[in-house]
């Protein structure tokens, strides 16, 4: 089942809804703000290590949320 809206738009919501400035999340998984800043807007594609760091990040973050 396929995660609802762009990938952007979730790192967004995730951001948002966790109260985690964009910076600190590029910090967390290892890539530029502006790097980030690109994939959210949409004007990158994202390559396939990223995509995995951004995917354990917010599932670190959620289980902690959840603690």
């Amino acid at each position: 089942m396929a995660l609802p809206g762009t990938p952007g738009q979730r790192i967004s919501d995730l951001c948002n809804g966790r109260h985690i400035p964009q910076k600190e999340l590029a910090k967390k998984i290892g890539i530029s703000p502006s790097q980030l800043s690109r994939i959210v807007s949409g004007e990158t594609k994202t390559v396939s290590s990223d995509k995995l760091k951004v995917a354990e990040s917010g599932t670190s973050l959620c289980l902690q949320e959840n603690r």
